[in-house]
């Protein structure tokens, strides 16, 4: 018989560490993508509630409804203070917007719109303040001084 030769090559036991280790550096790899692609999901809901909030709040400024003129010119107080709506373009989104009188500044009101939304199963909502004049909107103004120019005596 011929004596064994000495065989190069890795033995098993170093082949079933280095498959370990890939493993737990793969898996490890895996898990940050999945964490990264959350993330960016969290911070787009995130922005389209702020983009949802600046139309609320827009809306709210040019709704005749909130506060309406009065025929002498005087715009009155809001006739809601909560409101609860979806909002337009934005069909899994919905705006909860109460309105508080600023006590110190008569005809300031203070606008907290919650925008909420489903993410994951669970209900997620961002808040955003704002401050409302208690005034007309500019095109119902113009409108009211159109109609008092050409009917003096109303």
């Amino acid at each position: 018989m011929t004596p064994l030769r000495r065989q190069r090559g890795f033995t098993l036991i170093e082949m079933i560490v280095a498959m370990g280790i890939l493993v737990v550096g793969v898996s490890s790899i895996l898990a940050l993508l999945s964490f990264g692609a959350t993330l960016q999901q969290t911070a787009e809901s995130r922005n389209e509630a702020a983009l949802a909030a600046a139309q609320v709040i827009d809306e709210l400024r040019n709704d005749p409804q909130i506060f309406s003129l009065q025929k002498d010119g005087s715009v009155s107080a809001p006739s809601t203070l909560s409101i609860t709506r979806e909002v337009a373009g934005h069909p899994r989104l919905t705006a909860f917007v109460e309105l508080r009188e600023n006590p110190a500044l008569a005809g300031e009101y203070t606008a907290l719109v919650r925008i909420g939304w489903k993410e994951r199963g669970q209900r997620r909502t961002e808040s955003f303040r704002t401050i409302l004049q208690r005034q007309a909107p500019f095109l119902r103004r113009v409108e009211h001084a159109i109609e008092r120019s050409q009917n003096p005596k109303n």
